[in-house]
């Protein structure tokens, strides 16, 4: 297996990169070395990486910002993944997405299955779903959905 992961300095992402299976060439890119949000860059990135599987680990992550912010968050979360998936479909490559339990309201009083409809509540939670949307567009996603990250490393 050839991964490519975005969001690498992140903690998703260096959790990801350390744990990658003993065999597997993986790829680990910081925002400074690729910038998700230029669809050129990542085409070119993806297409030199020959990378079969993609894992997106790369969000704008500040809940409240987003409010203040909802530019960024958009970018980020929702026309960035949109690159990564045109990306993906043109190099034959899995996009693994991950998401956020804020795509539902929260009011349910029981695990979601993965066919509920979303409702989310703020601007996060709204870019995190378009983001979701735009990730389908490959053929081979797979979306995981997550209340929280954690890590011995992380905060």
């Amino acid at each position: 297996m050839k991964a490519l992961i975005v969001g690498g300095a992140g903690q998703l992402g260096r959790a990801l990169a350390s744990s990658a299976p003993t065999g597997a060439e993986v790829t680990s890119l910081t925002r400074d070395e690729l910038d998700i949000t230029n669809g050129a860059a990542v085409g070119q990135v993806v297409e030199r990486s020959g990378a079969t599987a993609i894992f997106n680990a790369a969000a704008y992550t500040a809940v409240d910002a987003a409010e203040s912010d909802p530019e960024a968050a958009y970018q980020i979360n929702s026309e960035a993944v949109g690159h990564l998936a045109q990306a993906a479909q043109a190099s034959n490559a899995r996009l693994i997405h991950v998401s956020t339990d804020f795509v539902f309201a929260g009011n349910a009083g029981m695990p979601y299955p993965p066919d509920a409809q979303t409702r989310p509540l703020g601007v996060y939670g709204a870019s995190k779903r378009d983001g979701e949307r735009a990730a389908l567009s490959a053929s081979e996603t797979l979306i995981v959905r997550t209340a929280w990250v954690y890590d011995r490393d992380g905060r």
